[in-house]
């Protein structure tokens, strides 16, 4: 990260150290319980775990699991979490009543008996396992309870209360055989052998009373009250230093030493505690103004923040770092005069000359038309193509007509454009093209343009070669010599891709970037070519856009983030990044490489890095290896098992680290599932006879992923598992129950009979997601929901919240679980992670929002497809 941060410093104003770290937001759109957090806590397995006002969730790198009363836990506000040497994890509520989590089992006093002694009326603070393994517990009233390694518990409560001595903030370990005691207004010293009292030191008045306190050294605490703050030395048992607390903050927490610093949350943000100064934390921008309850640091080196309404923040030090100076940017040429020309999104022109000075040009091209190229005929003079439109500038004017443009080509020698178009292409002579722009006699416009080339079909892009250009096409590729052209198809595996982009290389070879195949590398002379798809790795087949560094690497953007792509005599490396590695907008709509930073632009800003980092950051990954499989040929794997395929794994060992988890998946064929947590267990929905290939790949908690181990299996199914079979079955069956039915033993009664039937044609329609569906409620009850009748379904936790013309529903089912339920829906359409909205009942559209039935629904830039889909059924607006 130093080699981009010396970079970024001379181009950035800002300090680039709270923008080292970005952050990730979770609340309950992502499964988290509860936007209320009040802690977050790492157990030795590496899971996160976040109490809230709504109960705990744990999260494990992808998803949440949450937990509440349901499952055993006294209460619903979980305050403070702690991991004791025996891998329970306690959790301290606002009951009173102990609890702990161990072996995937909630243990209460219902269900463990000696935790009845260490349960209390009141709230339960300060949590300790001191030497001899004795878990200490305090309450804010009714004294400590110390759980002994024998089960048995020592209570220590002072019906006199005196000093504040039942109430307890928290515990510290002293030396080896003393736990300090940090209660209302005073400190007590206990000797952990026998559980008595040592010494007890009183540090404020009694009407004081303890907020906050945080141990900076083996003998220094740090104590806050509501007046006043100090610093108390326990070897000699004084106070080194009282001071007020102006200005007045309302601190919430006090975090272990991190870095040799105590992180301090409150309601106006984060503080740091540096031995006699507390002052605003600089390190965190995106914590700025936000009331931070906890602040830890993982195994991983990432921050993970609690807030008390913003959810859990994930605070990494990923190898991007973002900026959102250039929101939108779409397009960005760089002249051999040394302008500069950026062309937005939202349809503004900006020009940077040489010197410096930027001018801004707005309003001449209406919004959403996106810039697809800029031309530079002289330093005064430009073209720039946007979607629908062309805009030429000269000496600070400009002219603009409507002309749709998709690729554009520059023949400075003979003053001519190749203009690719959904029609083809054409080729225009400039300086009549300039003549009829800054005509006045609109009519007069277009005729400039010469007979088409030959290419018809629609262009995406042009490239020039020597004797002619490359054209890529959503149906193939062409040459175009001498204004003729003719269709490569050979070889004929690139007869009809959709070229989204050609790249030339260095060693004549040429890059198409298809949408829909991924990557061809292919020699045009010797007519061969290497495919690079979602096979050998690659995030996604749908391609839109690429570069190619100075270090001859390919870079590619896909549906789900970034590829990078270098190519070897042995093959291909890729490496993907996506959200799990800081792209928080996986949309990037363009790429440019400036100055040795890699730049990638969405909507919300610039993710910039460098391969230094970049490589730096892979490094961590882990790795996986099979190290032994019982009872099978290495190279084939054969599996004599029924059409219910289940592979058994219990001879099939795999290797990973401790902080490593494994997926899988299983392809056939062009086939292939999603990643699933891998199990000894593995169901597969398989041919009579199929050749298949398991998928393995490890994840860290920090879900970097490892590369992918592939085993071969074969599958034979017995012959009793035949479709033969199946029927002879269905055939006797079918017998029996009408001799049954003949003999009076079973009566159906036509009535039974249409429910049944409608029933079955329910559940159909539910299977194809057609006309209605049928849900389960939360409180047991079916409900008949046509398509037609909803307006918009959105995820409420683990549950999906139906908007209906008959009010509310809510059921119990994620929004991937239904996104396969609805896949064949021509309504119900996914427009947002959290959100499916009924199209028919979409009244308005905005640039990043939908409106339905009064409600503004955010549009997922994963999703913006859709909003190109509405143009022209409902109103689009600004």
């Amino acid at each position: 990260m130093l080699r981009l941060l010396t970079l970024l410093l001379l181009t950035f104003s800002a300090s680039l150290e709270a923008q080292n770290y970005q952050a990730r937001f979770f609340d309950v759109k992502d499964g988290l319980i509860s936007d209320i957090c009040y802690t977050v806590f790492q157990d030795s397995q590496g899971f996160i775990w976040v109490g809230t006002n709504a109960g705990v969730s744990r999260y494990n790198g992808t998803e949440f699991i949450n937990f509440d009363q349901d499952d055993g836990l006294p209460a619903y506000s979980v305050y403070q979490i702690y991991e004791d040497s025996q891998g329970r994890i306690w959790f301290l509520t606002d009951t009173g009543t102990s609890v702990f989590y161990q072996n995937g089992k909630f243990h209460n006093p219902e269900n463990t008996p000696y935790l009845k002694e260490m349960s209390t009326e009141s709230y339960r603070y300060g949590f300790l396992e001191d030497k001899l393994g004795q878990i200490w517990i305090g309450s804010f009233n009714n004294g400590i309870r110390v759980l002994k390694p024998d089960k048995k518990v020592f209570i220590d409560e002072d019906e006199s209360s005196f000093s504040g001595r039942n109430r307890t903030l928290q515990f510290y370990q002293h030396n080896d055989d003393e736990v300090l005691s940090i209660n209302a207004n005073s400190i007590f010293c206990y000797d952990i052998n026998s559980l008595k009292i040592k010494w007890t030191e009183q540090i404020f008045t009694e009407s004081a009373s303890v907020i906050r306190t945080a141990k900076l050294s083996e003998s220094i605490i740090f104590i806050q009250s509501q007046s006043e703050r100090l610093w108390f030395d326990v070897g000699t048992r004084k106070v080194l230093k009282r001071a007020g607390v102006e200005p007045i903050i309302e601190f919430i927490f006090f975090s272990e030493n991190i870095e040799n610093v105590h992180y301090v949350g409150s309601r106006d943000g984060l503080f740091e505690l540096k031995e006699y100064d507390i002052s605003p934390s600089n390190r965190f921008s995106d914590l700025k103004g936000k009331a931070i309850s906890t602040v830890i640091k993982d195994n991983n080196g990432n921050f993970w923040a609690s807030t008390l309404k913003s959810g859990l923040v994930k605070l990494s030090d990923y190898p991007f770092v973002f900026d959102n100076a250039r929101q939108g940017l779409y397009l960005k040429r760089f002249f051999a005069s040394g302008n500069v020309f950026e062309g937005y999104f939202n349809g503004s022109h900006k020009f940077i000359k040489k010197g410096g000075k930027t001018q801004t040009i707005k309003n001449y091209v209406p919004p959403n038309s996106r810039p697809l190229e800029a031309i530079e005929l002289t330093e005064k003079q430009y073209i720039v193509f946007n979607e629908n439109y062309v805009t030429y500038y000269e000496n600070g004017q400009s002219f603009q007509r409507p002309f749709a443009a998709k690729a554009v080509i520059y023949d400075k020698e003979n003053g001519e454009m190749l203009v690719g178009q959904s029609r083809g292409i054409s080729r225009i002579q400039a300086e009549n093209f300039i003549r009829d722009l800054k005509s006045k006699d609109i009519t007069q416009f277009g005729l400039s343009i010469s007979i088409n080339t030959g290419v018809e079909e629609y262009t995406n892009c042009i490239l020039p070669v020597n004797g002619g250009f490359l054209v890529g096409t959503r149906s193939g590729l062409f040459r175009v010599t001498n204004k003729k052209a003719e269709k490569l198809s050979i070889p004929h595996e690139i007869e009809d891709l959709n070229i989204m982009k050609i790249l030339p290389q260095a060693n004549g070879n040429i890059y198409l970037i298809s949408y829909g195949k991924g990557v061809f590398d292919v020699n045009l002379e010797t007519k061969t070519f290497r495919q690079i798809s979602e096979k050998d790795g690659l995030s996604n087949n749908y391609l839109h856009n690429a570069i190619i560094d100075r270090d001859s690497t390919l870079w590619v953007l896909t549906k789900l983030g970034v590829s990078q792509i270098k190519n070897n005599d042995n093959g291909f490396e890729i490496l993907n990044y996506g959200e799990n590695e800081g792209l928080m907008n996986t949309y990037i709509q363009f790429l440019y490489e400036e100055g040795g930073l890699l730049k990638f632009c969405s909507l919300d800003g610039e993710y910039i890095t460098n391969t230094f980092d970049l490589q730096a950051y892979h490094q961590k990954k882990p790795k996986v290896f099979l190290s032994k499989i019982e009872g099978f040929d290495n190279s084939q794997r054969d599996f004599k098992v029924g059409r219910n395929l289940y592979f058994q794994f219990e001879t099939l060992s795999l290797e990973f680290g401790d902080d490593l988890s494994t997926v899988y998946r299983i392809i056939e064929g062009d086939k292939r599932t999603e990643w699933f947590p891998f199990k000894k267990r593995l169901p597969v929905n398989a041919s009579e006879k199929a050749n298949l290939i398991l998928q393995v790949r490890a994840i860290t908690r920090e879900n970097l992923s490892s590369e992918i181990l592939e085993i071969p299996i074969s599958i034979r199914p017995e012959w009793y598992r035949s479709d033969w079979f199946s029927l002879l079955i269905i055939g006797l069956f079918s017998l029996m129950v009408f001799y049954l039915f003949k003999k009076g033993t079973l009566k159906l009664e036509s009535e039974s009979l249409i429910k049944t039937w409608e029933k079955l044609r329910n559940l159909k329609d539910l299977q194809l997601g057609q006309t209605q569906m049928i849900i389960k409620a939360t409180d047991g009850s079916f409900v008949k929901l046509p398509e037609s009748q909803i307006y918009r379904i959105s995820a409420s936790g683990n549950y999906a919240e139906y908007i209906t013309q008959n009010g509310k529903f809510l059921s119990r089912i994620t929004m991937k679980e239904l996104e396969k339920e609805l896949s064949h829906s021509s309504k119900l359409k996914r427009i947002h992670r959290s959100h499916f909205v009924n199209t028919d009942h979409i009244e308005k559209v905005y640039q990043n929002n939908l409106l339905v039935q009064g409600d503004e629904i955010p549009v997922g830039h994963k999703y913006a497809d859709l909003l190109i889909d509405l143009k022209g059924k409902v109103k689009i607006l600004k």
